[in-house]
């Protein structure tokens, strides 16, 4: 049967988003179908090229879950900078950033959370998807002919959990599209460097949290959609090549 939904857990979940509008309500459905309670949302809009929609869209979220903040910067900041935003903000212990393009289930964050209660020293936690950057097997999970539409990522997702349930396994690098991390790991290693511009900020700020004594740790069993490259699709050419 369907994994109930992770009611009331003290978590932050931080979204960020540069245009994509569609992807972002498809991220916040999935969000609110897997975890309900008071939970802290944060959401940052970096500067979307939308005329203002996406940062709109966010705002209204706050009629739907009034624990919203939302985060709107007056020029393209970059990953690193909005994933900073989100931690810099939270007030929790746990904070679970979400790329605005990955899908999450209920069984993703049963997984997650599980795994960060049996692990103190836990640096990041992630889980498993059709699709991260770093082409590592380990990570990414074949899906052809398993999800075909959205509505299958709740099932597929219950099928990984049910297959590896809590089994994770130590990683020496973090490929950041979609990650937990331990507030008490901030206090002691700080956020993400800016010097990164763009990308590879998750890397460094990896290898800080292992030469601090904490762990980089895998879920199996937690498995999220990544509807690939949807956040460069939808921009026209030259925007694409600047990205």
């Amino acid at each position: 049967g369907q994994v109930q939904s992770v009611i009331n857990e003290k978590i932050t979940v931080g979204v960020a988003a540069y245009g994509n509008i569609e992807a972002s309500k498809i991220c916040l459905d999935k969000i609110f179908e897997s975890i309900q309670g008071d939970f802290e949302l944060i959401l940052v809009d970096d500067c979307s090229p939308d005329k203002n929609q996406t940062k709109n869209f966010f705002l209204s979220v706050k009629n739907r879950h009034a624990n919203t903040k939302v985060f709107s910067f007056n020029k393209n900041k970059e990953y690193s900078e909005s994933v900073n935003c989100i931690l810099s903000h939270a007030s929790c212990e746990k904070i679970l950033f979400v790329s605005n393009d990955v899908f999450i289930s209920p069984c993703y964050l049963k997984s997650i959370l599980a795994i960060s209660k049996k692990s103190t020293n836990f640096g990041t936690i992630r889980g498993v998807s059709n699709f991260v950057d770093n082409g590592s097997k380990l990570h990414n999970v074949d899906t052809k002919n398993k999800i075909e539409n959205l509505n299958q990522i709740n099932e597929f997702s219950e099928k990984i959990y049910e297959n590896k349930k809590l089994s994770f396994f130590e990683e020496k690098f973090l490929t950041g599209d979609i990650f937990l991390v331990n507030g008490k790991a901030l206090k002691d290693i700080g956020y993400f460097d800016n010097y990164f511009y763009g990308y590879f900020s998750d890397h460094d700020f990896g290898i800080r949290l292992r030469r601090s004594g904490y762990k980089l740790l895998v879920s199996e069993g937690a498995f999220a959609y990544h509807q690939k490259h949807s956040n460069f699709a939808y921009l026209d050419e030259s925007s694409r090549k600047q990205k």
